[in-house]
């Protein structure tokens, strides 16, 4: 039979162990939490970067297209704040650039729900 301080510390390391690991366990999975965390918060500033990125070559080449200050402004702002038109706008080239551009006009002076969402 073992003596009573025997079995004291021998409960109080085991004790000691069951914290430690519980311990690491939780550390582990803080860190975890954490990693994932700063990754979320590069992919926003990403995004918002992206979202202030200089847009000058596309008012330029509205510009280029000739039309009216009302109008370039117009479809500036749609192409700028819609990433599905910016997206389109710069997928395409030439004749159907223009061609989209005057269809968003179109729209715009229409008033088309497409636009407002």
């Amino acid at each position: 039979m073992q003596n009573r301080s025997t079995t004291t510390s021998t409960h109080k390391r085991e004790n000691k162990a069951d914290y430690n690991n519980t311990k690491d366990v939780l550390l582990a999975s803080f860190q975890h939490m954490f990693d994932k965390f700063i990754d979320q918060l590069k992919v926003i500033a990403d995004i918002l970067v992206k979202g202030h990125e200089d847009r000058s070559e596309i008012s330029n080449e509205l510009k280029d297209m000739g039309l009216s200050v009302e109008d370039h402004l117009d479809v500036f702002g749609v192409i700028v704040q819609k990433p599905h038109c910016l997206t389109m706008f710069r997928s395409t080239h030439g004749l159907v650039r223009e061609m989209f551009v005057r269809r968003l006009l179109s729209q715009l002076r229409e008033g088309s729900s497409s636009l407002n969402d």
